[in-house]
């Protein structure tokens, strides 16, 4: 099991104390892909992530 965790918009190194502590409080690795503003849309974001929403056929 992983913890992943997706930060706020503009927020990737401000959340990174927290899911830090989520993480070690549950004893679970951390995943934390950094997702960069700019473009904060479904689909890119989908793609940065791997999901399979981003293989949907449009």
């Amino acid at each position: 099991m992983v913890l992943f965790f997706l930060h706020g918009a503009g927020g990737h190194d401000e959340d990174r104390t927290l899911a830090d502590a989520i993480a070690a409080e549950l004893g679970l690795p951390l995943e934390y892909p950094h997702l960069p503003e700019d473009d904060m849309s479904v689909e890119h974001q989908a793609l940065r992530a791997g999901s399979p929403r981003s293989r949907r056929s449009r």
